[in-house]
């Protein structure tokens, strides 16, 4: 059995991956929590753009895991935020249209 090292590299400006899903529309969402956002990417790795949400959150950060509507369009974004205890709806744009508050 061969064995094989793995390094992890880690840019100073860039935090760890914590969710990704695949859009219906061929676009990946990626969740960075300690920036409070989630970046957009084609699938061959071209940056599309970025989406704040709660960006003056501390500790775990906002953006903890994302979904998408189960209607063709995919209207709808789920976005669970753990540290604020909160899940946010948007029409897709980046506002957040309904907020639903734990406890």
């Amino acid at each position: 059995m061969q064995s094989t090292e793995f390094q992890l590299y880690q840019c100073p400006d860039r935090s760890p991956v914590h969710c990704v899903a695949l859009s219906n529309d061929d676009l990946l969402y990626v969740c960075d929590r300690q920036s409070d956002r989630v970046q957009i990417f084609k699938p061959d790795g071209t940056f599309i753009k970025e989406v704040f949400f709660a960006k003056n959150t501390l500790a775990s950060g906002s953006t903890w895991e994302i979904a998408f509507s189960r209607d063709p369009e995919q209207r709808f974004i789920y976005l669970t935020d753990g540290q604020n205890e909160v899940v946010a709806i948007t029409a897709g744009t980046g506002q957040s249209i309904i907020f639903f508050r734990g406890k």
